[in-house]
């Protein structure tokens, strides 16, 4: 209250306190300077009412100073009357609308002085706007009076103009700001909804961040009305404040990578929040001003220290959000402090727009940072994607490589004598097939050679099975060099043996047979032992089947035996 008296103290000292009327001549079709014509009474009880125009009438009414007049006023009291007189010049009646920009006001109401009696003007409804239309007949001077009830610092905004103009204005202001609304809350549920989906904690503190703002704007233009302007704007500073705190912390990991710097910008948060609820509290929003502009100048400014840090690492995103928050405090301070909480910034459509522009700015590049950052992590998500499929399928050509390989020892083992390692009973099956059915086809005639280990069973009863073993696999070893690379032989069963032979003639198969036996007596095994083999030979030239060319070999190799062993036997 006393800064309040202060100030109409100076008023009174250094403002000029004749009335000026305000003329229009019949060039005026745009606006002129008006705001040097207001004159104005503080009401701190708002005991003055047209009830009482008396007192009103013979109250003293200030001006204000020349060089200030773009500024209008800035008083922090609940009620403020103005007066104006207007005289039209012209020889025909005028008509204007007088507009006053209800930034910063409950009401507006105006009325005009007919004798000792005050008639009200209704207003014309206008987005933000409190309108007012004249009718100014000529040569005549009309005094108005205007009663304001304030919300915060009375900025004066008024302006005289066309009727068309008025409406213009109008549209163009609720364009603009219906973009705007619709665009923040476009963001607001987008975000929330990627919150959802994602469960990322830092699209929650956009989306309140942003929801404050809206919430601002919709009561300065009078959309919200619930709660009083200057409840709205503690309410959306501090909220604002906290989440994009929050948000720089999440997004660019401040309390991981700088843990100091993110406590003291926790400790100024909490301060600049403090002195702005204690000052509403006790309604010294005004008194308090330099200290908290001066603690949330700090604040932002450790928050910026902390972004320009992290550009180094994360150069991109930093910047974006630097940008972002460079946006957000431009429309900040030029809007929300200077013209809203203190009315020292000039009235212009660029200072009332600032803090609107300063939003879409700050959506924009926080905007532009969420789609690197996502950009960013598809990329790693899909290199480690094709760097986890490079490697699956180098697991599954190894894997197959080795399923291969063991389905080969698997075969291997399957057609092979574990012992001798010359193929079994069933391979040889399967080779006779094979052979007997490309005989035809060939030069050479083909044979098979049964061979049989003679007193085989004398050799394990005497010397054992393990020696009898040793001598199996020595006489495989001897087999399988004394034969030819594409003749085959392995174990038919027991001490017994099975080759299949190519020769050009029966003389090569005898020498062959022959050579056989011939390697397998004269190898000693130790302490001087040897063994013989039998052998008998069948052609499958003529044979009707694979069985009888195997059979007509047993029974070539029976002889043998019969004949006195360790020889070779030709079927006929």
């Amino acid at each position: 209250m006393k800064h309040t008296f202060i100030i109409f103290f100076l008023l009174l000292l250094f403002n000029t306190v004749e009335a000026k009327i305000f003329t229009i001549t019949c060039q005026d079709q745009n606006n002129k300077e008006f705001y040097t014509y207001l004159e104005y009474l503080n009401d701190p009880s708002a005991s003055l009412s047209i009830k009482n125009t008396n007192t009103l009438f013979n109250s003293t009414f200030y001006t204000t100073q020349e060089k200030n007049a773009h500024l209008g006023l800035s008083f922090q009291n609940p009620v403020l009357w103005s007066k104006i007189e207007i005289k039209n010049s012209c020889p025909t009646q005028q008509e204007r609308i007088l507009s006053f920009k209800k930034i910063t006001f409950k009401d507006i109401q105006f009325f005009k002085r007919d004798h000792d009696q005050l008639h009200t003007i209704e207003a014309i409804s206008l987005i933000n706007n409190a309108n007012f239309k004249l009718q100014v007949r000529p040569q005549e001077v009309n005094e108005y009076y205007i009663r304001f009830v304030g919300d915060g610092p009375y900025i004066m905004t008024p302006r005289l103009i066309q009727s068309d103009e008025a409406i213009m204005g109008a549209y163009k202001s609720a364009w603009f700001f219906s973009f705007f609304a619709t665009f923040v809350l476009t963001a607001i549920i987008l975000y929330l909804l990627i919150f959802i989906f994602l469960r990322e904690v830092m699209y929650l503190y956009f989306s309140l961040h942003i929801a404050s703002h809206l919430l601002l704007w919709l009561s300065v233009y009078g959309v919200f009305t619930l709660i009083e302007l200057q409840l709205v704007k503690v309410i959306s500073i501090f909220i604002s404040s906290v989440f994009i705190t929050l948000l720089s912390f999440d997004f660019l990991e401040t309390q991981r990578r700088m843990p100091k710097l993110s406590k003291s910008i926790l400790l100024f948060l909490f301060l600049m929040n403090s002195y702005y609820i204690f000052g509403f509290y006790f309604n010294i929003v005004e008194f308090i001003a330099p200290i908290f502009g001066l603690i949330s100048s700090i604040t932002y400014l450790l928050i910026i220290v902390s972004i320009i840090k992290s550009i180094q690492k994360e150069s991109k995103k930093a910047i974006y959000l630097l940008l972002a928050l460079g946006g957000y405090i431009l429309g900040y301070y030029i809007t929300i402090v200077g013209v809203f909480t203190l009315g020292k910034v000039p009235v212009t459509d660029f200072s009332l727009s600032a803090g609107i522009i300063g939003v879409i700015i700050d959506i924009f590049f926080v905007s532009l940072a969420f789609i690197y950052m996502a950009k960013k992590t598809y990329k790693e998500q899909r290199n480690l994607l094709v760097d986890y499929s490079k490697s699956l399928e180098q697991k599954v050509q190894e894997r197959t490589l080795q399923i291969k390989e063991q389905n080969s020892l698997l075969h291997k083992q399957a057609i092979t004598d574990a012992l001798t390692q010359l193929p079994n009973r069933l391979e040889l099956d399967r080779q006779a097939k094979i052979f007997f059915e490309n005989q035809t086809h060939s030069d050479y005639e083909l044979f098979a050679i049964i061979i049989d280990i003679d007193n085989f069973k004398m050799v394990n009863d005497k010397h054992g099975h393990l020696f009898g073993d040793t001598v199996l696999k020595t006489i495989s070893s001897i087999l399988n060099k004394s034969l030819k690379v594409h003749d085959i032989v392995g174990r038919w069963g027991g001490e017994e043996f099975l080759a299949f032979v190519y020769v050009k003639n029966r003389e090569n198969i005898l020498k062959i047979s022959e050579r056989i036996r011939a390697n397998v007596y004269n190898h000693t095994f130790d302490d001087g032992f040897t063994v013989t083999i039998s052998l008998g030979l069948s052609s499958a030239k003529d044979k009707s089947s694979i069985t009888e060319w195997i059979q007509s070999a047993d029974e070539a190799l029976y002889k043998a035996k019969e004949n006195g062993k360790n020889q070779v036997i030709l079927s006929n």
